[in-house]
């Protein structure tokens, strides 16, 4: 579908004159989602949409919803014309970025109320007034609830449109009593559109949203996601103990470069952010997770996105959802847990026609998953021309590189270098063991196990990638001959403090109370061994002084050798 076909123009012509002009002073053409949908809502139609990532869906629901409006009869200032609901707060101040250009133009305002942040400042932004509100559900359902003059419930008698953003995460229990909730303060007389980019099953039940005259959109159905043309995918084979320094190695031989570094869990991307900021000292580092604040996460990204040549961790927080601009590199340190967020995760980069680059960090007995995803994935491919462009639907290509300057010797150092952090604080300590641990358990859960499963993974060399002194005790590792191979270190880590004097004296007081209560066990152990003995021997259970009796209780203790009583 190129940007002057019949059908584009047509769809054209559908748009109010100013939101097409403000749509081409940034866009050269309309997607097929952009297109079929705003079709359909323009012809007095419920829609619910999937389509893949990187599609055009918020333009597919903004160019309606504000052509909408413009031939609707005049908002006051306390009238929402227009809600959109998204699951997070990073989605919403996004949407809200790509609506402003064409709120600005029409003369309508923007309130955006999210989790987060302060719920006075939400309650000022509505007293202000507004015409298009974009919500998380959880806070609106706030907002409703202490709506007690029922102001915001009078503005919401005047929606016209409801777009729902990523309605596959909608059905999940922590929404769905909000959104009946929300549902109820809306005009049953409205028009309504639900978009993701992967439907969920329970989507096949609508009936909560009250869809009428609704139509089904579904693009390239056998393509998982869209991959741009302008993405590079390549991938590294390496020994696994050498992951890390690979990953080291190739961001400092960038140093121009922007990094978005996928990792397997929370737990990871919190313990390589305390040990890369060590390494990578030269470079602005960021860590995103589930476990962040929404306006920690916010922070965090803002920060990232203002850098030239910053590096971010994250763990799949960032697959979706989330669009941040140049982007450089991709990097995904290890397999993802479906074989399908490989593209979500690539997808980061190479966005807007811009060139992307994406590198997946493989272990030597991980060789055979890039042959596993060319034949099992297959991605929508968008080639851009001068007048337009093309779609083809293509099985995932990676290309094979090698990363020179990482090497067993370099690993080695790094692992003695991450030991040396460790030892300073017993909080890292633990946090390598969790991230360890997390690694394992998510590393089972993947869905191409035919391939790469747990029982062919070197554990000893991951470990010694995360800098491990002790190998924890795990259920999934349990039997495995290979764990011999371990290196452990000599350091006790009995020895090792935490840095924090709060957690520090309360660690002594437990150990404190642990020794005491292993000595009096041992006590109580040895008294009945002297019992028992002296019972053998035929002597009464007195036959010994108080005093010597303790003397020999504590060489039983202390020294086991006198066992030979």
């Amino acid at each position: 579908m190129t940007s002057n076909s019949p059908e584009t123009s047509s769809f054209s012509d559908l748009l109010d004159d100013e939101v097409l002009e403000v749509f081409r002073e940034s866009y050269e053409h309309f997607t097929e989602v952009q297109v079929r949908t705003g079709r359909e809502l323009l012809s007095h139609h419920d829609v619910v949409v999937e389509s893949p990532t990187g599609s055009g869906k918020t333009l597919a629901y903004l160019l309606p919803l504000f052509t909408i409006l413009k031939r609707s009869a005049e908002l006051a200032k306390h009238q929402f014309g227009a809600v959109i609901l998204s699951p997070s707060r990073e989605l919403s101040m996004q949407i809200a970025a790509v609506a402003t250009p064409f709120a600005t133009r029409l003369n309508y305002s923007i309130v955006v109320t999210v989790g987060g942040i302060k719920l006075e400042k939400n309650l000022k932004k509505l007293k202000n007034g507004g015409n298009i509100l974009i919500a998380t559900p959880g806070r609106l359902f706030q907002l409703l609830s202490i709506d007690k003059s029922g102001n915001l419930q009078r503005s919401l008698k005047s929606v016209e449109v409801l777009i729902v953003d990523e309605a596959d995460r909608f059905n999940e229990s922590q929404f769905e009593v909000h959104l009946k909730e929300i549902l109820l303060a809306l005009p049953k007389q409205r028009r309504t559109g639900l978009f993701s980019a992967t439907q969920a099953k329970e989507l096949t039940d609508l009936l909560m949203f009250g869809l009428r005259n609704k139509v089904f959109i579904k693009i390239k159905e056998s393509a998982n996601l869209v991959s741009p043309s302008t993405l590079n995918n390549f991938y590294t084979v390496c020994q696994a103990e050498e992951k890390l320094i690979c990953l080291v190695e190739f961001i400092r031989n960038k140093p121009d470069k922007k990094f978005l570094v996928f990792l397997p869990s929370c737990g990871g991307v919190k313990y390589f952010y305390t040990i890369l900021t060590r390494v990578l000292t030269k470079r602005p580092l960021y860590a995103v997770h589930g476990h962040n604040s929404p306006s920690e996460r916010s922070k965090q990204i803002d920060q990232f996105c203002k850098s030239n040549n910053a590096v971010i961790l994250s763990t799949d927080v960032m697959s979706r959802g989330i669009d941040v601009k140049d982007i450089d590199w991709v990097i995904q340190f290890e397999i993802p847990k479906l074989s399908s967020w490989f593209v979500h995760r690539s997808g980061r980069t190479a966005r807007c026609g811009r060139e992307g680059n994406a590198l997946l960090i493989l272990s030597t007995e991980q060789s055979a998953y890039p042959s596993y995803l060319s034949k099992h994935e297959q991605v929508l491919r968008i080639y851009f021309f001068k007048y337009g462009y093309s779609l083809g639907l293509y099985g995932v290509e990676l290309k094979q590189i090698s990363v020179p300057t990482s090497s067993a010797v370099k690993a080695q150092q790094l692992r003695e270098k991450i030991i040396k952090i460790v030892c300073s604080d017993r909080e890292i300590l633990e946090a390598g063991t969790r991230a360890f641990v997390c690694h394992i358990e998510s590393y089972v859960k993947h869905d191409c196990n035919i391939v790469c499963g747990l029982k062919d993974l070197d554990v000893p060399g991951l470990a010694h990638a995360y800098g491990l002194l002790r190998l924890p005790k795990m259920r999934e590792l349990s039997g495995r001959k290979d764990l011999e191979k371990f290196k452990r270190s000599d350091i006790d880590t009995s020895t090792i403090k935490y840095a924090n004097p709060t957690l520090e004296n309360k660690r002594v007081e437990i150990m404190s109370y642990k020794h005491e209560k292993k000595v009096k066990a041992m006590k109580e152990k040895a008294k009945k061994t002297i019992n028992k003995r002296f019972a053998e021997k035929g002597l009464k259970k007195n036959a010994v002084a108080s005093g010597n009796e303790n003397k020999v209780i504590f060489n039983l203790v202390f020294y086991p050798q006198c066992q030979a009583l």
